[in-house]
């Protein structure tokens, strides 16, 4: 069966990333989701693309979450290489890969 359409949606783990992953999620697409979080507990900010996976599964599209950090060539090399052997196309692309640093996630007071 071939996918309605291919997505690829990076820095997907939380915010805007993950927003626009689940906007673009029906029935019959494919959705790559990408960024540095895979599960739960590993970054100090709250999301992952193991939890995005299952809200775009929830909706009724195939969700594929790669680990991938952006700033490494290779990384990405290889994840456009996955699409090419799984998909043979990309339809649409996202790119919202983030880096915050870390100054910017501890607790402060707003004024």
């Amino acid at each position: 069966m071939t996918a309605e359409r291919v997505v690829l949606v990076t820095g997907a783990s939380r915010g805007a990333g993950k927003g626009i992953a689940l906007a673009l999620s029906r029935p019959g697409s494919v959705i790559y989701i990408t960024g540095r979080t895979l599960q739960e507990g590993d970054a100090d900010l709250p999301g992952s693309l193991a939890n995005t996976a299952a809200e775009i599964k929830s909706r009724g599209a195939t969700a594929r979450a790669i680990a991938c950090d952006q700033s490494h060539d290779q990384e990405v090399e290889s994840l456009f290489a996955v699409i090419e052997k799984e998909q043979g196309r990309l339809d649409i692309l996202v790119n919202n890969a983030l880096l915050v640093p870390q100054g910017l996630i501890l607790p402060s007071p707003f004024w």
